[in-house]
């Protein structure tokens, strides 16, 4: 049951500070949000960006790109020395720590490198895998195969990402750190993958069946739901490093 702990210590981790969680969070966030809602409108609405004769806004998407992930690497170590730290915003944005977002920036590439070929073999195995649902029907054989690449994907990325923490904190644990630590928590972690594809399915579920596509309540639903597992998921990580690396408990 490790894996639903560590998951509930994370989400209360978020909602038990949500004061400190929007001011960390909230003003970057809105950043982000206006940036891509300006460019939605005003570049990218007639470009189809799954065409691939299609004259794409380069200069403006790599804008978007670098606004999105320096904002998002912001809040994750902010988030990250708050935690573990207890280092609170002196002003309205929280402090812009560069050394600490670019060694988190730098940490995160390494494991995206890591992670890929390893995902592209899960992919080849679940592939097979999933063929021994055919008799099923086509339709449950693609979902088998779904969180048959998913679940352990998510878990090679909570495994590789556990030091992640560290590197907001400037604190020696490495990858290699994190990945000894997890050593025979592989039920549990599982467990916490699966929970957190489920959870983020089911927030998906009112945008894809019930909302109107376009509609001002669907972009506001994404917007909260996107801040959600952006917090969550920086939680998790805050969880794991808090407990496989510090030692602290999950209570």
């Amino acid at each position: 049951m490790k894996g639903w702990q560590i998951f509930t210590h994370s989400v209360r981790q978020v909602f038990g500070n949500l004061d400190a969680a929007l001011r960390i969070s909230g003003p970057l966030y809105l950043v982000q949000m206006a940036v891509a809602l300006f460019f939605g409108f005003n570049v990218f609405a007639g470009v189809d960006l799954t065409d691939p004769g299609a004259a794409i806004p380069w200069g403006p998407l790599l804008l978007v790109i670098a606004i999105v992930w320096t904002t998002s690497l912001w809040i994750a170590v902010a988030w990250h020395r708050f935690v573990l730290r207890v280092e609170r915003p002196r002003s309205l944005l929280p402090d812009f720590n560069g050394e600490r977002i670019m060694a988190y920036f730098g940490r995160s590439v390494i494991i995206a490198l890591l992670l890929i070929p390893a995902a592209l073999l899960m992919g080849v195995a679940a592939s097979i895998l999933s063929y021994a649902f055919m008799p099923f029907g086509v339709g449950v054989m693609g979902f088998a195969a779904t969180i048959l690449l998913l679940v352990p994907t998510i878990y090679m990325a909570l495994r590789l990402s556990v030091s992640l923490p560290a590197a907001a904190l400037g604190e020696a644990p490495g990858i290699g750190d994190g990945w000894r630590a997890t050593m025979g928590q592989a039920a549990d972690l599982l467990v916490l993958a699966a929970i957190l594809l489920f959870a983020g399915s089911l927030l998906a579920l009112p945008e894809k069946l019930l909302l109107p596509q376009g509609s001002v309540i669907t972009m506001v639903w994404t917007a909260l739901t996107g801040w959600v597992q952006m917090m969550v998921g920086a939680s998790v990580l805050t969880t794991l490093y808090g407990h496989y690396i510090e030692g602290r408990a999950l209570g």
